[in-house]
């Protein structure tokens, strides 16, 4: 079990958590799916400046379901993502990424509240390989992912 801390947030009758995951976590544990068979769509771009996206592997952790709620994936957005990164790194910027991922798991996750407050504690998730689904954000995490595998990013970018 992965335990970290988080933020316990209700919203009616559901309850969801905000929290801070590595992207080691990131890339063991989300799983890309998009509806049906539409997959990745797009040309892979052809930039004059290489991004360092290896389209092959990335295509390789997108895959298709009836049950999935994701549009396709958009090889353009991801590209001109990891060049944004791609380029705040070379310009010693933190990029800015706005919003949060949003991501889902059926699986069971446990929540404990230490304090006296009820809504600050620790989420026990598992450590299950792809068990995690990214509902909103997955073109900044694959984008992000791409950059992970590329030779060009430094041990410590990582």
């Amino acid at each position: 079990m992965l335990t970290l801390p988080a933020l316990k947030i209700q919203q009616f009758a559901k309850e969801f958590y905000l929290l801070n995951l590595s992207a080691g976590d990131v890339e063991r544990l989300v799983k890309f799916e998009v509806l049906g068979d539409a997959g990745m769509q797009g040309a892979k771009p052809r930039k004059s400046k290489p991004t360092g996206v290896n389209w092959g592997e990335l295509e390789k952790r997108v895959g298709t379901s009836d049950k999935a709620f994701q549009r396709p994936i958009i090889r353009k957005k991801i590209d001109e993502l990891a060049q944004y990164y791609t380029s705040c790194r070379e310009n010693d910027a933190l990029p800015a990424i706005p919003g949060s991922v949003i991501l889902t798991t059926d699986q069971p996750v446990t929540f404990s509240a230490p304090s006296a407050n009820p809504f600050l504690g620790l989420l026990q998730l598992t450590e299950e390989e792809g068990s995690l689904r990214a509902l909103d954000g997955q073109h900044r995490l694959l984008a992000l992912a791409a950059l992970l595998h590329d030779p060009a990013t430094s041990d410590e970018d990582r």
